[in-house]
């Protein structure tokens, strides 16, 4: 498990009361992907927005966590997050790495993953109460027709609080590679963490978002594999995506 915050307290600060907050993942290898291009994307993401003018705000507010590829591990960031939330609420000095980036306005969740037979990017509208996993995640896990979330019923489905239908047709004037919207996130690791992040976070602190006049959002992209769109253009598009929710929400 990795955690990059980059940034001082007083850039963070400076990023905060009219901006978002931005939490990305993205995740290690796993069986069929060795060379995962989502870690080589979180890794260089905070400088990448650093080196752009007109990122270089969002890099202040900006963390990134690289995730092993098992639920085992989303359930523990997620949970710790989660938990960091709730500590916030009571006390917005904490010095935690969450409380720092999510003390004023709203948090996005962007969580990226790897389509490794795709060819384009696509924003997950929904995520399923169904952990049915092809093959073994990293720690061996391999689920079928298992809940996520035990108490809800099996196959519920989530949906991300962000027009999907209305950054896809912004995203599309800004990059060769088209996105698309995807009603099907598939049933591995990039469902679970999705369903299990709005679970946790988008919807379950809804009550004291209200209160606190603070708003969390969880959006799940997959990508395709760095030969059929090269780094640099995945990294701009995630950047672009970033600047279009920015634009959306505040």
């Amino acid at each position: 498990l990795s955690f990059t915050m980059e940034g001082s307290s007083e850039e963070q600060q400076r990023g905060g009361d009219d901006s978002v907050s931005f939490v990305v993942t993205g995740f290690g290898p796993f069986q069929r992907v060795q060379d995962n291009p989502t870690k080589a994307i979180v890794e260089t993401l905070v400088e990448y927005l650093k080196q752009n003018p007109s990122t270089k705000k969002l890099a202040q507010s900006t963390s990134t966590i690289l995730l092993e590829t098992s639920a085992d591990c989303a359930r523990m960031e997620l949970d710790t997050l989660h938990n960091e939330w709730e500590r916030s609420m009571a006390a917005l000095t904490s010095a935690d790495e969450f409380t720092k980036i999510s003390a004023n306005g709203r948090v996005v969740l962007i969580h990226i993953g790897v389509n490794y037979i795709g060819k384009q990017y696509q924003l997950e509208r929904y995520a399923y109460n169904d952990a049915t996993f092809r093959i073994p995640d990293e720690k061996g896990y391999k689920p079928q027709k298992e809940k996520i979330i035990v108490d809800e019923p099996l196959g519920k489905r989530l949906e991300t609080k962000l027009n999907v239908q209305q950054l896809c047709e912004e995203l599309q004037m800004e990059t060769t590679t088209t996105p698309k919207i995807s009603t099907d996130p598939g049933r591995f690791v990039c469902n679970y963490t999705y369903y299990y992040s709005m679970d946790k976070l988008q919807n379950s602190t809804a009550a004291a978002n209200e209160a606190n006049d603070r708003d969390v959002y969880s959006l799940f992209l997959h990508v395709p594999k760095f030969e059929i769109a090269p780094k640099e253009e995945q990294m701009k598009f995630v950047a672009d995506l970033m600047t279009k929710i920015n634009q959306q929400i505040c």
